[in-house]
């Protein structure tokens, strides 16, 4: 119910301080938009920052998100009545699932004066029927219902889109609020300074590492090395390797996403591989990938300042051929002909 914004609002957040402020400002003052859209690098919170939003208005306590009642609780396992997140375990955002999440919304809304929250993750990955059929309703929306669109990157979603939404982009946290956060979740201090270097400001990341304690790090290290062997053949080899889990051309739209996705954490690991052997140049004691300084000095002083900018270059157009959803083998055979 409306009468619900009086509550105090706690969020237990580390960083985007401005965004917070102004997100609970509108929600204590009523003054919420149609719809925002909070955008960013992968890891920076934004699922979770959506999922505090959601609890914050269907929290049964004084202070929200408390966490713990039966509301937020529903809202953390995403099947709160009031809540619709979309795209479902199953698939993509598609036009059908736009059109049925407009016939639920304007039917509840007719009938309770609660709030419905609709949040769009991976919004940039929406067919175009869906962004029309969403911006629709972004122009006329039902009374008390809230749209939250989370994007890595909005220059894949329309304009028309982008425009009826206030947008509130995420920016890396600090290497305080970083150590923080870090001492909230009891990492290990032995750990702390890598996984500081490693995380670049973004919480998700971090948890990514510690998940394994750093295992999987280490095995993508030395497998994305390998790319950047001195033996054609060998990279060939490595890339074979990877596409094994790959088994049909035609496989189902989810799992080619969760492909695709592995294959972005491969892009940040050569990024993070070639940023290295430009600051060993520099100044060898500012590389992050410290347990790799031998093979990032090798790369350094066989590769030229111009050549590793270029390989930056074909890895930026790399992420952009498979976000558009070409053919991963042929994206990455061109991009290792190119080293």
């Amino acid at each position: 119910m409306l009468e619900q914004f009086q509550a105090e609002l706690k969020w237990p957040v580390f960083g985007h301080t401005r965004q917070v402020k102004l997100i609970q400002q509108a929600i204590k003052a009523h003054n919420l938009p149609h719809g925002y859209l909070i955008y960013g690098l992968r890891g920076l919170g934004k699922k979770y920052l959506s999922r505090l939003i959601a609890a914050s208005f269907f929290c049964t306590h004084a202070v929200r998100p408390c966490m713990i009642c039966t509301a937020c609780l529903a809202v953390g396992k995403k099947n709160h009545p009031g809540l619709t997140w979309l795209p479902s375990e199953q698939g993509d955002i598609g036009i059908d699932e736009i059109r049925n999440t407009i016939r639920q919304t304007r039917l509840i809304s007719a009938t309770a004066d609660s709030y419905k929250l609709i949040v769009l993750d991976k919004a940039e990955t929406m067919t175009a029927e869906a962004a029309n059929a969403l911006l629709k309703i972004l122009e006329e929306p039902p009374k008390n219902t809230l749209f939250i669109l989370l994007a890595e990157n909005i220059n894949y979603l329309p304009s028309t889109v982008i425009s009826r939404c206030q947008l509130l982009k995420l920016h890396p946290l600090t290497n305080e609020e970083m150590l923080s956060w870090m001492k909230e979740q009891k990492v290990a201090e032995h750990n702390q300074q890598i996984v500081l270097n490693l995380a670049m400001g973004r919480p998700g990341r971090a948890l990514k590492f510690l998940q394994d304690d750093l295992s999987d790090y280490h095995q993508r290290m030395a497998s994305n090395l390998v790319l950047f062997d001195r033996s054609v053949q060998k990279r060939f080899d490595q890339l074979d390797s990877r596409l094994k889990s790959i088994k049909t051309a035609d496989s189902a739209i989810s799992q080619r996403n969760e492909i695709t996705e592995d294959f972005s954490h491969d892009v940040e690991y050569c990024e993070a591989i070639l940023r290295d052997a430009l600051l060993f140049r520099i100044d060898p004691s500012l590389i992050i990938n410290v347990d790799y300084q031998k093979n990032v000095s090798e790369l350094a002083w066989r590769l030229s300042v111009e050549q590793i900018g270029n390989i930056l270059a074909s890895l930026n157009k790399l992420r952009k051929e498979q976000t558009e959803g070409l053919n991963l083998r042929l994206v990455w055979e061109n991009f290792l002909l190119a080293i």
